[in-house]
């Protein structure tokens, strides 16, 4: 009777060892797919609203004649934190027009290619192991943008594509934030099923087993009158 009391206790912590390795996958599993879209997100408006800021501030240079500092600001911009490229890609109209200009103002690759055919596109790359968020935003001739007729100095008609502008996003501090914040929510998950784990036994102990070994010595009490 002892040894099959023993037996079942076994089988009740084997079950509340596997249930709670369960939950702390699932969670664990959740919290960080969570974790990826939020960052995902936050980048994509990061590396969005800084594409809007450099294609306007090169538009300003446009408009006062300062085209000349245009690689100053390139350069200031990839300096700042995460940034690793910034760059705008001319269209074959405007080359045409104006010049090929610098090497970093022609298409380079696919991504490139697919700003040139007037998509937007959001593209994490794997750059030599680390992880970049890159988006492409292609830049229509209009004849009010934000206040500026883009029509007259491009000779260009409404909606024709006059470049892209192409902004990379260095992921590794967001990875390696998501990867800490997993390595301390997974530390929580464990104590808290430990904690919980301890707590179960304690109570299968007295008020399951406990109470199962007192039947026993009662039966065996029974047996020894008879």
């Amino acid at each position: 009777m002892l040894k099959s009391t023993i037996s079942l206790a076994n089988k009740i912590y084997l079950v509340l060892a596997a249930t709670g390795l369960l939950v702390l996958i699932a969670t664990i599993s959740f919290f960080y797919v969570d974790e990826q879209i939020l960052a995902e997100k936050l980048v994509k408006e990061s590396v969005d609203s800084t594409a809007q800021n450099y294609f306007d501030t090169i538009n300003t240079m446009m408009l006062t004649g300062t085209m000349a500092n245009r690689k100053v600001y390139q350069e200031k911009l990839t300096s700042q934190g995460n940034i690793v490229e910034a760059r705008i890609i001319r269209s074959p109209s405007v080359s045409k027009m104006f010049g090929t200009g610098f090497d970093d103002q022609k298409a380079m690759d696919e991504l490139d290619q697919i700003g040139l055919q007037g998509k937007k596109e959001f593209k994490v790359i794997d750059n030599n192991g680390d992880r970049q968020m890159h988006l492409v935003m292609p830049v229509f001739g209009e004849e009010n943008y934000r206040g500026t007729n883009c029509l007259g100095c491009h000779q260009a008609k409404e909606g024709d594509l006059l470049g892209v502008v192409r902004v990379a996003y260095d992921l590794n501090h967001v990875d390696d934030q998501i990867f800490t914040s997993i390595v301390s929510a997974t530390a929580l998950q464990i104590i808290i099923i430990l904690i919980g784990f301890g707590g179960l036994s304690f109570a299968i102990s007295k008020l399951v087993l406990f109470r199962l070994k007192r039947l026993k010595n009662t039966l065996s009490e029974i047996e020894q009158t008879l």
